[in-house]
């Protein structure tokens, strides 16, 4: 019989293990001015930021939507308490062009410049800034329930936030969450999470129901866990940004599109099996013409 003390050494050394290799190379790449993109937008339509793991600013005409909210990245996640940093995700947000109002009272409505983020999921890489963002843009708020106890949690965090606009929870009984942002279409729909062995204690271990800021990220848990399809007038993204046992859903659901980008994070602890049957149900299925792996 294995102690709650011992599975959580287990724990730590597992996500240890998992994490270690890829996010110091993350941090030599992030480093690298060489792979900054440049503040200026170019002249083309549609633009796509990549902010790393599945963080994302789509901007379409006058429409800009934002999936994911992991702008700070605090270091030693597995060993200590986490929160977000006003400070860093301001910074990024303005490089981005995406513009912060303060007080809230200077803040119209016709002149925001992010009309929503979604939350892929609860946990922390995906969706610790994302209720922050919101309240600092004013956009649309579209998680699902573990993301929305969030909000609260955020608000005592920084009091002087403004509130957030209503946000929009996924649905249970809804296989699809479909949405019109003027130029861009998003569709949301369920597919089920990595099942890698990080993933699987981050939800097997106990949480704090009480949780506040600074928190364990064994408390921010996953919750349903949905992938976006984005159709713009220059073409279709789809972001799949966990590598789960996804089956025939994109098939079933017709979801094609010009750019995948395709979460890979835990699939090297696959069986080559498994992971010729992601690619088939995700790659293949999507048809698309750009592949681009993340996370």
């Amino acid at each position: 019989m294995i102690s709650f003390g011992q599975l959580h050494w287990l724990y730590v050394l597992a996500i240890s293990l998992a994490v270690s290799a890829c996010s110091q190379g993350f941090e030599a790449f992030w480093n690298d001015r060489a792979h900054r993109l440049p503040l200026a937008p170019s002249s083309s339509g549609t633009q796509v930021r990549f902010f790393g793991v599945s963080s994302f600013l789509i901007q379409s005409g006058n429409s800009t939507l934002m999936i994911d909210g992991f702008l700070t990245r605090p270091p030693n996640a597995f060993f200590k308490k986490i929160q977000p940093d006003l400070p860093t995700v301001t910074s990024l947000l303005s490089a981005a062009g995406v513009s912060v109002e303060q007080p809230c009272q200077a803040r119209a409505s016709n002149q925001k410049t992010l009309d929503a983020i979604v939350a892929m999921h609860g946990h922390y890489d995906h969706a610790l800034d994302t209720p922050l963002i919101a309240a600092l843009t004013g956009a649309t708020l579209i998680a699902n329930s573990e993301v929305l106890s969030a909000v609260p949690r955020t608000r005592r965090l920084f009091p002087d936030l403004c509130s957030n606009s209503d946000p929009i929870e996924f649905p249970d009984s809804t296989s699809l969450l479909k949405l019109f942002l003027g130029e861009i279409r998003l569709t949301l729909f369920e597919l089920p999470h990595s099942s890698n062995l990080a993933s699987t204690l981050l939800e097997y271990l106990p949480a704090n129901d009480a949780w506040e800021y600074p928190a364990s990220i064994r408390d921010l848990k996953s919750g349903r866990s949905l992938a976006a399809h984005v159709a713009t007038p220059d073409g279709t993204i789809l972001i799949l940004p966990t590598a789960g046992n996804i089956g025939p859903r994109l098939r079933n659901l017709n979801l094609k599109a010009d750019t995948l980008f395709l979460g890979v994070g835990g699939l090297g602890w696959q069986s080559s099996e498994q992971i010729e049957r992601y690619l088939q149900n995700g790659v293949v299925a999507s048809g698309a013409t750009k592949v681009i792996p993340i996370h």
